[in-house]
């Protein structure tokens, strides 16, 4: 493909500060010599429960390996009764029973059962239907870790607690400072 170097197109951003990779040794099977990165998440999906630190990918990858699900996935942390709310939704056309679901994570993620049984975190497993899940407003992309730990006491929150008054409200932090007020990322 010939352009001109005078064109100028979108730009394009594959990785921001913050995400986790790793640097993968040998040369690229293209031929390439130019290092390689292997990224391992991204930045906003890190999630804290309990004490622990968890990247949203094992709870994908949990499901996917003990339950053969092929559906989205979505975190949901927030404050419950004295101790965390972790509630972790499954598109219901994919997911198993609830139960199935949660047997499952106490398995393979094993930071979310150790902070269940230190006393840190309730947990439940939601199966909704597709169109329950919360997506960004413009793109319609699954917001895979909604945090809504940092919404203000007495502010009643909309949607699952994720914008404030009017159609263009607050947006309160769901990646933990990558998210204007207008739900664009922030660069």
């Amino acid at each position: 493909m010939f352009t001109s170097r005078a064109h100028a197109g979108q730009r394009l951003e594959l990785y921001e500060i913050g995400d986790p990779g790793r640097a993968v040794v040998g040369v690229c099977p293209c031929g390439s010599h130019v290092p390689r990165l292997e990224l391992l998440g991204r930045y906003g999906d890190v999630v804290r429960i309990g004490t622990y630190f968890v990247t949203y990918r094992r709870f994908v990858r949990a499901v996917q390996v003990q339950l053969g699900y092929r559906g989205e996935v979505q975190l949901v942390v927030g404050p419950g009764s004295g101790l965390e709310r972790l509630t972790v939704r499954l598109d219901q056309g994919y997911a198993p029973h609830a139960a199935g679901a949660r047997a499952a994570l106490a398995t393979e993620v094993m930071e979310q059962a150790s902070a269940e049984a230190e006393g840190l975190l309730t947990i439940t497993v939601e199966t909704l239907p597709m169109d329950a899940f919360e997506r960004t407003p413009v793109s319609g992309r699954l917001r895979t870790v909604l945090d809504l730990s940092q919404v203000p006491a007495g502010q009643a929150p909309l949607r699952q607690g994720l914008a404030g008054p009017g159609a263009h409200g607050a947006l309160w932090p769901i990646r933990r400072s990558t998210w204007k007020a207008c739900g664009s990322r922030a660069s």
